[in-house]
């Protein structure tokens, strides 16, 4: 970083003496990582403080760009024994009888395992145009199955995954890879209201009438067992199969797979790390410039808004006030807004489903995942981490605790835990204190919305955000890069 010397804050603690941190500081068994990569924030502070001269040689000579060329050295080293493995696997895998390839497939068929396939994304795109109350015939290892979709909802990196329930009262959530092709919606029920799927209620009424409906559909027990034994069939014709070393052959093929995708893994990370640091820089500001943050060696009027803006999503939401999208709202509807950049709904999470007020609202927050996409599209081109889509599932419960509700009416038993709720806002909060710093327009009204919401045990729970004037903004640059040394 830009620091010749680093320092590391470690908590006090009565359990732990100073002999055992200074031992365990001084120790080669922990590695030393650097968790840093330059934004589009930190790219924007280096062109205000430094010329472009200075700016690249603190890149290139930061901790993290030494780590990155030895890990590269290492997993090439890694890569050159494994390729060897691959060929010595490869040939104990041959049969003189026959393809070893083709007899795992068909032993694969009969036994009901789904071969590994490429492009899930048709299965995505259908599974998120599935409806609650849409009925699906799915597979599993215990046979066939029908259930009822409950929600959809879309994940990090464009995933979608699917709530459902069976007629056993289970609740399941399926994703592409539970799906060997797009799913089929075989029928369609109107689910109970009020909805509240996590409830022993609902959940007897859903599957009650969905036992209705399986009753009528017509039964495929036939056409399984047919499949089947054509599937047993193929195993037993196939020469490998009276091959002595099958199992040995089968066994290196899989083994071979196994060291295959390592292989894959390590080539991958090291075409991540092989482009320097200042070469990924120099992808920022190739970036910057196309979106009007930089002209030259320059900050243009955006660009000296992003340098206020301290959040992973920090040029999309520069955009987002560039195009006035978060002007004329409520403190309450622009806390729901916003949280759309803080908030990212997890598979082990509850499913929360967008809710707005008003449906110029609701276009409001279309038009910020279209502006994301652009921006994405863009990154790709460049080789850029994407920015993430905003994620509208935490609107309602914002928007409430904004207006004022209490805890014990926004969060149920089946809603988001308290603790991630607390953490949410606090992050909204430090959110919505950096727009109303950096933006005139709507700085009263996120300055409102902050306060709002930091209240109660929000409130009990620590400080929204530490240090309000421009100073720490500005000089917060040095300490990034040096503390994102020793994250």
């Amino acid at each position: 970083g830009i620091d010749n010397h680093g320092n590391a804050i470690v908590l006090w603690s009565p359990f732990v003496t100073f002999d055992e941190v200074a031992n365990l500081a001084a120790s080669r068994s922990f590695r030393l990582t650097s968790s840093f990569r330059p934004t589009y924030n930190m790219a924007a502070n280096l062109v205000r403080r430094y010329d472009a001269g200075e700016a690249h040689r603190l890149l290139g000579n930061s901790f993290a760009q030494y780590q990155a060329d030895a890990d590269v050295a290492r997993q090439e080293h890694r890569i050159e024994g494994q390729s060897q493995k691959l060929l010595r696997l490869r040939e104990d895998a041959e049969c003189e009888l026959g393809d070893v390839l083709t007899y795992k497939a068909a032993l694969d068929a009969e036994r009901g395992v789904r071969a590994v396939r490429g492009g899930g994304s048709h299965i995505e795109r259908a599974l998120a145009s599935l409806k609650p109350g849409d009925i699906l015939w799915i597979e599993g290892s215990g046979g066939h199955d029908r259930v009822v979709v409950l929600s959809v909802s879309n994940r990090k990196g464009g995933s979608v995954r699917v709530k459902v329930l069976n007629a056993r009262r289970n609740v399941i959530q399926l994703g592409s890879k539970d799906f060997d092709d797009e799913p089929t919606v075989v029928a369609h029920i109107d689910l109970p209201v009020p909805f509240t799927p996590m409830k022993p209620k609902f959940q007897k009424a859903v599957s009650l009438e969905l036992d209705r409906i399986v009753k009528r559909l017509p039964s495929s027990d036939g056409d399984n067992q047919r499949r089947s034994e054509s599937n047993r069939n193929a195993v037993e014709r196939h020469p490998v199969h009276g091959c002595p070393d099958r199992d040995s052959h089968l066994r290196a093929l899989r083994d071979a797979e196994r060291v295959r995708r390592e292989i894959e893994g390590l080539e991958k990370q090291i075409r991540s790390r092989t482009g320097s640091l200042v070469e990924h820089f120099d992808r920022i500001l190739q970036m910057l410039e196309q979106w009007g943050h930089l002209d030259g060696w320059k900050l243009t009027e955006r660009g000296e808004r992003l340098v206020r803006i301290y959040h992973e999503s920090d040029l999309a939401i520069a955009e987002a006030l560039e195009e006035r999208l978060f002007d004329d709202l409520s403190a309450a509807e622009l806390a729901g807004l916003a949280s759309s950049f803080v908030y990212e709904s997890r598979a082990s999470g509850p499913d929360l489903s967008p809710w707005f007020p008003r449906r110029d609202i609701e276009q409001r927050a279309d038009q910020l995942e279209d502006l994301t996409r652009s921006i994405a599209r863009d990154e790709i081109a460049l080789g850029l981490s994407v920015t993430r889509t905003p994620d509208a599932g935490f609107f309602a419960l914002a928007h409430a605790w904004a207006a004022g509700d209490d805890l014990d009416h926004l969060l149920g038993d089946d809603d988001m835990p308290g603790g991630d709720f607390v953490r949410t806002i606090k992050q909204l909060v430090d959110l919505l204190r950096q727009i109303s710093e950096t933006d005139a327009a709507c700085a009263t009204t996120a300055s409102e919305a902050a306060d709002a919401l930091h209240r109660g045990v929000v409130a009990v729970s620590g400080r929204g955000r530490i240090g309000d004037d421009e100073s720490d903004a500005e000089s917060g640059l040095e300490s990034d890069l040096a503390a994102s040394e020793l994250q």
